[in-house]
């Protein structure tokens, strides 16, 4: 009989960032017009976190989701 005749293949997963409620982030959204494509820059502070998503509030109070999946949020240092 042999015995673990199936490993499991270990793969390499994506670093994720960890965020902390309060924490100031930024990030850039693309526009493509069919000519060029345009970065829009934000910025805003976390204010709630999930595996997937982070909720991140706006200078207006807005509220925006961002999947981190699609989206690449970075955190300032300070």
């Amino acid at each position: 009989m042999i015995k673990n005749a199936m490993k499991t293949i270990k793969r390499h997963t994506k670093q994720v960032t960890k965020f902390r409620t309060g924490q100031v982030v930024d990030w850039t959204v693309g526009h493509f017009d069919g000519r060029t494509t345009e970065h829009v820059p934000y910025t805003g502070t976390v204010v709630k976190m999930n595996k997937v998503t982070v909720d991140v509030a706006l200078g207006n109070q807005d509220v925006v989701r961002l999947d981190l999946r699609a989206v690449e949020v970075t955190a300032r240092p300070w």
